[in-house]
């Protein structure tokens, strides 16, 4: 198939799949007698596989190792890739750990009080300046403050 038959089918474009070639994602590339690209179903079957690869998170040159590296034996190449997932499988748990961090701070500010015209109860912001000082971000230590007014805000 022609180059852009194979954009139509993958969803991708003419550009990206030029890219993807001198990247050496999609191995050797024939070309007719026209000069035209030419290529096979296992090559739409590898930008499939690429394109998912990429939505985890994975990185182009890390498929392209795996794939593509035929000068090296398979079980390298195996392990090569077991790495790579467990590298990427480490950063979304910890990103996980963030979110699950930011959750709690907006369920904390969402669970104040709120009373009258006061719009950041002062224990609050007392935790988040006392979380700064620290040095940690003042969004992961932010916990609900017992419950405060304008008064209590006054006494500070």
């Amino acid at each position: 198939m022609r180059i852009g038959e194979l954009a139509r089918r993958s969803g991708l474009t003419v550009e990206t799949l030029r890219f993807y070639e001198r990247a050496g994602l999609l191995g050797a590339v024939t070309r007719d007698s026209s000069g035209y690209r030419v290529y096979e179903e296992q090559t739409y079957r590898t930008l499939i596989t690429v394109r998912w690869a990429q939505e985890l998170g994975l990185r182009l040159e890390d498929m392209a190792a795996a794939l593509l590296v035929h000068d090296v034996p398979p079980e390298e190449r195996v392990e090569r890739l077991k790495r790579t997932v467990d590298e990427r499988l480490a950063v979304l748990r910890a990103e996980i750990v963030g979110l699950e961090r930011s959750i709690a701070s907006l369920q904390a500010l969402r669970a104040i009080p709120f009373r009258g015209d006061c719009i950041m109860p002062a224990a609050f912001v007392d935790q988040l300046v006392l979380a700064h000082e620290r040095g940690g971000s003042a969004a992961k230590r932010a916990k609900p403050a017992p419950a405060a007014t304008g008064a209590n805000r006054a006494k500070k």
